[in-house]
């Protein structure tokens, strides 16, 4: 058996060197969203933008030969429309 061993401060600070950069790649995809489409107009419009895009996500993830970069940005595209969504209920 492999035992890895890593550093744990090391591991987060790369962890949250990460996560600062997908947060920025949301923010970025939402605003764009936002300036390209306008707001959503009711619930069940972002719902089915939500869930088209969960789908082609589901779509790459079943292919054998996964892209990685297409699952990535549909990740952020995932994150940024529900984040939108959070945003409208405050």
């Amino acid at each position: 058996m492999i035992q890895i061993e890593y550093n744990k401060s090391q591991y987060l600070k790369s962890i949250l060197k990460n996560a600062s950069l997908i947060d920025k790649n949301i923010r970025d995809e939402m605003e764009e969203s936002i300036l390209e489409n306008g707001a959503f107009h009711s619930f069940y419009e972002a719902y089915s933008v939500l869930k088209e895009e969960v789908e082609e996500l589901w779509n790459e993830i079943k292919n054998k030969e996964n892209d990685y970069d297409k699952i990535y940005q549909d990740s952020i595209s995932i994150a940024s429309i529900a984040r939108n969504i959070a945003l409208c209920t405050i």
